[in-house]
């Protein structure tokens, strides 16, 4: 097992399935939480696959992104959980503030990486619940990932909104974005 340290936020990599490896395992240790999530990998194994419902879509769909950047993204994660207060809003204010975090670096969130977000967001919850005894039905993953979009694009973050429209150019599909309102 692979080990890493982010600042105070260490984190443990394992691949599982050893012929063909199809699955990584993460075990994210911070002074308060330990985190252990279990995703899907592309065959090159430098990329993680991660489910996330879309609600304009109505369906969960996979999202493929590097496994270094999940571990930074999850690491950060842990340290805004480590600061913000354990409130009744506790996981609202928390993704508000990875949010933010995000526009302010970015300038915008695409509702590409939002999805990827949220579906991050979801992995550590899912554990955390999971760590009290709970289990999280698709209902509740499905209710907690729209009230997270919603949010975002009727909250204060709407203004920094864009979604990804496609537009034919000869036989290929090109992607742009679209300010969202």
């Amino acid at each position: 097992m692979g080990l890493f340290n982010f600042s105070n936020v260490k984190c443990g990599i394992r691949y599982l399935n050893a012929l063909p490896q199809k699955q990584i395992e993460f075990c994210f240790l911070a002074p308060n939480y330990r985190i252990k999530i279990v995703c899907d990998i592309t065959s090159s194994t430098e990329q993680v696959v991660l489910s996330c419902f879309v609600p304009h879509l109505g369906k969960f769909v996979d999202l493929v992104y590097g496994v270094k950047d999940f571990v930074d993204d999850v690491k950060n994660i842990l340290k805004i959980f480590e600061k913000t207060s354990k409130g009744e809003d506790f996981l609202y204010d928390a993704f508000d503030k990875f949010v933010k975090r995000h526009v302010k670096e970015f300038h915008r969130i695409i509702d590409t990486d939002l999805f990827r977000i949220i579906s991050e967001f979801m992995l550590v919850i899912c554990d955390l619940s999971l760590q009290k005894g709970i289990r999280l039905s698709v209902s509740d993953k499905v209710d907690i990932s729209k009230s997270f979009v919603d949010r975002v694009m009727m909250g204060n973050f709407a203004p920094y909104y864009y979604v990804t429209r496609y537009r034919q150019n000869g036989d290929n599909w090109e992607p742009y974005l679209e300010k969202y309102l």
